[in-house]
């Protein structure tokens, strides 16, 4: 998965829409060879209001290690049905029972499932932006 931020939405003639990066260039996160886009593929999410819509996402090859890689919008959660902003909501309020009754929560056990992942993933989220801090500060003192 490559989550872009850059980006934006295309809506054709028959309402289908597809996303497509600003970047000019994407890497392979495994090799860091550049990206060519192979195919599109169909995405499913669920906005704000648990409406359901289609997008279209490109699946990047890389030349060196053959992966595939999908190209996600940073609204789309990977392998989550709902938008980041409903889940980040539901978790931060943390809510429980009757408290779920505004339009874009979905039911009490799916917000416990989406607790139990970030509880579950906590460590691995926090080891990754201890990461970045690092090479961005390698960075730093190298273009200084």
């Amino acid at each position: 998965m490559i989550i872009i931020h850059n980006y934006h939405v295309i809506i054709d003639t028959n309402g289908i829409e597809k996303c497509v990066s600003c970047e000019s260039e994407l890497r392979c996160p495994v090799c860091g060879e550049r990206l060519f886009c192979r195919d599109w593929k169909m995405r499913w999410y669920r906005d704000v209001d648990g409406r359901k819509h289609v997008l279209w996402i490109r699946r990047m090859k890389c030349g060196i290690c053959d992966r595939l890689h999908n190209e996600l919008p940073d609204f789309i959660i990977p392998y989550k049905q709902h938008v980041s902003f409903t889940i980040e909501k539901a978790v931060e309020e943390n809510l429980l029972g009757k408290e779920l009754l505004s339009a874009y929560i979905p039911d009490v056990k799916t917000v416990k499932r989406w607790r139990i992942w970030i509880d579950e993933n906590i460590l691995k989220l926090n080891s990754n932006i201890e990461k970045i801090c690092k090479k961005i500060s390698i960075y730093k003192n190298i273009l200084l």
